[in-house]
């Protein structure tokens, strides 16, 4: 199984994207979902219009949202699961997790985030 990732989707189609053009790229990523490819796109929502990013987070099967907060010295990232499609049963919402040089995303199993 291929996986296809797209980093910032928004910074490439910022400029010359409508509904129409941002359909036919979603229905592009459907029909490559469908031959089993998997496809994880990021995007800054505050660089499209919100009609164009409803039209994305409409076509997702899952949708994370990233936050970020300071807590004393420590930053705190909190993945929230906004929309998972294919849940067979109940799921948490939030994940923490740390970046780490040299080690990568880490899960923060501890429970709080």
């Amino acid at each position: 199984k291929d996986v296809i990732i797209i980093d910032n989707l928004s910074a490439f189609i910022r400029y010359n994207i409508d509904c129409e053009k941002s359909l036919g790229l979603i229905s592009f990523f459907k029909k490559l979902t469908g031959m089993q490819k998997t496809i994880i796109l990021t995007m800054d929502n505050s660089e499209l219009p919100e009609s164009i990013v409803s039209e994305f987070k409409d076509g997702a099967e899952i949708l994370l949202t990233l936050k970020t907060r300071q807590m004393g010295t420590e930053t705190l990232r909190t993945a929230v699961i906004d929309k998972y499609t294919l849940q067979e049963q109940q799921t948490g919402s939030m994940i923490g997790f740390k970046v780490e040089t040299r080690m990568g995303i880490q899960i923060n199993i501890s429970g709080v985030s």
